[in-house]
């Protein structure tokens, strides 16, 4: 028996192995789903991207000051990448994949630990939280810089907050706030999320002490929240400082600039894939094909998850006051996630729509599925509980019947007893689940792929040109084409609001289009080659056909001209396209130098009095010019683009810059002294007591 458990982990590990060889220690690029295909450039600009309020990398750019949280885990992999010269292969898995594995495994080891006395089943605490189909799913999609890495240190938050209410004092009280500081630098949703599963914890807390020890509500609330709540908080919003204090002087929703696609309730029914036999069952519901929006019958061995959970509430022992307390947090987590990740399926669907038009914040998750990660914290403790429960009450006997028929079992090794067929059968049964993962079945991320070799050159081409052009692409971008700062890509999707492939190409076609194009300062038309599989799609599958057809249609419009040299990616270029900066008037001569994303030094020549400067990127009333300390404000062009009118003759200069940089610049030295008085606090602390 002990033979068995001392080798239980390495047989563990051995499976985590296998699951993340491909991804760790393979040669190629990681891509799919949402993970981007990063080039050596595309790093470097990390460095200088990362606490910029404006993003003009994609499309027509836009305003960032909602989407700022994580930009120093973004500042972090551009550092590192120039460090390690420019080496994307290396510097994503140094910052994204081996941190999630590194902590999703500790960390749930962590958590099982402090709740359980028996941590004998550690390791399948460990098996159940980071192998289960929801995460799994979550990587291969792609998301692994923010779900995942959030997904990853949740343990490690409920275990801070638990020392933290038994415990009270700063340090303690730091060390949370730090924790929920990462989470939501990973993922605002998922730490939402786990704010709304630890602070239950206290809810709960609070009610069993009151209960058991006759407490009073306020007297505890007062012990409890400066520790527990005010300290946490101000930490926090301290350190996001950054990123929070624009925001709140600009009130921008980061929503609004994604349409109602984000934010109506026929979106959540949408992306309510999920049922409640698939959520209480820790069954992602598009597993493990992960094709959006197809989902799958249930699979009724996946039932036993919630049957091996909620038995657990079965062996409390009610001596243990406090283990009790646990096991029904962890119950209630588990029921509340469940209920939340089916979003607005029955039953009492139109309970989340209400909390979706609501509650404050709610409007994040038109993706119900978020809340799964609940029912893993959930069950990665009440599992492991009900199998040492039930392992421990099944003592060794060597004699079992089957039929009316004894079998006597003598064996040195002892393998053949209840416990073993139990545990043995158990972890079987766990691995199982995840079978198409450990067979290989798994795609995006779980299968790397070399870069095609004509997106290579195509890179290498439109990185060698120097001045500002963008790339137009037909009918939408490919996870393996090149943009910068000077190239920016458009999606041609997102250009004229079309998502059939064909009807883009007759817009194409059309009078003017040429001209929109070269005011957008578009220089090629490109028509991707799509060896993923993504783009070209006929009943969500891949067609030749189409791309074929797209690619005649574009080759014979009369205004683009063939580019050779990339194979099988159409590369067309349109003749004079605009610059970053032009003018519809032709006296105006404008020069400028590109400082920041941010802002521009505009040298003008030969101006006049109610000339018309147009900036081509996304319209945004904070954009500003400033000329001898007279501020110049930004009018719409084209109901698209920025503009400027000049009010003096002559030649000049002249800076455009977006004003909400002003506030994340004096928020990151807000964040900056912050995190030098936690640091140093703690290094203090632990001086102090060695």
């Amino acid at each position: 028996m002990e033979t068995f458990k001392k080798y239980l982990p390495y047989l563990l590990i051995g499976a985590l192995c296998v699951l993340i060889y491909k991804v760790i220690f393979s040669p190629y690029n990681i891509s799919g789903g949402d993970y981007e295909s990063y080039s050596a450039v595309s790093i470097i600009n990390f460095i200088h991207y990362s606490f910029s309020a404006w993003e003009n990398k994609i499309n027509f750019g836009w305003s960032t000051i909602g989407l700022l949280h994580g930009a120093l885990l973004n500042f972090i992999f551009g550092w590192l990448g120039y460090l390690l010269q420019n080496s994307i292969y290396l510097t994503e898995r140094l910052v994204w994949w081996i941190p999630f594995i590194i902590f999703s495994v500790f960390s749930s080891i962590l958590l099982y630990r402090r709740i359980i006395s028996h941590s004998g089943f550690k390791y399948l605490s460990v098996l159940i939280y980071s192998f289960n189909t929801y995460i799994l799913l979550i990587i291969s999609g792609g998301q692994i810089a923010g779900i995942g890495l959030a997904y990853a240190i949740a343990p490690a938050l409920v275990y801070s907050l638990i020392n933290l209410i038994e415990k009270q004092n700063v340090k303690n009280s730091i060390l949370f706030s730090l924790l929920l500081s990462l989470a939501v630098l990973f993922d605002l949703r998922s730490a939402y999320i786990l704010i709304l599963g630890v602070y239950l914890y206290f809810v709960l807390y609070l009610i069993y002490t009151i209960i058991l020890n006759k407490q009073n509500l306020y007297t505890l609330l007062f012990k409890n929240f400066f520790f527990v709540i005010i300290l946490p908080v101000l930490v926090v919003v301290l350190l996001h400082s950054f990123w929070l204090l624009p925001i709140s002087i600009v009130h921008q929703n980061p929503l609004d600039q994604f349409g109602s696609g984000y934010t109506t309730n026929s979106a959540v029914q949408f992306f309510s894939f999920a049922k409640i036999e698939d959520s209480i069952s820790l069954l992602h519901p598009n597993w493990p094909e992960n094709i959006f929006g197809k989902t799958y019958f249930m699979r009724p061995e996946f039932l036993f998850l919630p049957i091996l959970a909620f038995l657990s509430l079965l062996f409390v022992n009610r001596k243990k006051k406090q283990e009790g307390l646990y096991i029904i947090y962890f119950a209630i987590l588990g029921l509340l996630g469940a209920f939340l990740a089916k979003g607005a399926n029955d039953p009492f669907g139109g309970i989340y729509l209400w909390m979706f038009d609501h509650v404050p914040g709610f409007i994040m998750f038109r993706d119900p599925t978020k809340w799964y990660l609940l029912v893993a914290l959930s069950y990665s403790i009440l599992i492991p509980f009900t199998i040492g429960k039930i392992y421990e009450r099944l003592k060794f006997k060597p004699q079992f019947s089957i039929i009316n028929l004894k079998f006597q079992i003598k064996s040195k090794f002892k393998i053949f007893n209840y416990q073993y067929l139990f545990l043995i059968f158990t972890t079987l049964y766990l691995i199982l689940l995840i079978r198409s993962a450990i067979f290989g079945q798994l795609g995006g991320t779980f299968k790397p792929a070399e870069v095609p070799k004509d997106y290579v050159k195509l890179e290498q081409f439109l990185s060698s040109q120097n001045n500002f052009s963008r790339t137009f692409w037909v009918p939408t971008t490919q996870r393996f084409g090149f943009y910068s700062d000077i190239h920016p890509e458009v999606s041609a999707t997102d250009f004229y609001s079309l998502y059939d492939s064909l009807s883009i190409t007759k817009a194409l076609q059309k009078v003017g289009a040429e001209k929109q194009l070269q005011e957008a300062g578009v220089k090629y038309v490109i028509v991707p080659y799509d060896p993923e599989g993504e783009i070209y799609l006929s009943d969500r599958k891949y067609d030749e056909k189409l791309y074929r057809k797209v690619l005649d249609n574009v080759s014979k419009i009369s205004y683009l001209h063939k580019v050779n040299g990339f194979g099988e990616i159409g590369v067309y270029q349109v003749s004079d396209p605009m610059d970053h900066f032009w003018s519809p008037a032709n006296n105006l001569v404008i020069n400028y130098q590109y400082n920041s994303p941010v802002q521009y030094d505009v040298t003008l020549k030969n101006a006049h009095s109610g000339d018309k400067i147009v900036f081509a990127e996304s319209y945004d009333v904070h954009w500003i010019a400033t000329e001898n300390g007279q501020n110049i404000a930004s009018i719409p062009y084209d109901k698209r683009y920025n503009s400027f009118l000049l009010n003096k003759n002559g030649s000049y200069s002249i800076n455009i810059y977006y004003s909400p940089q002003t506030y994340v610049n004096i928020g990151i030295i807000v964040s900056g002294v912050t995190f030098a008085i936690v640091v140093g606090y703690l290094l203090f602390v632990l001086v102090k007591r060695k």
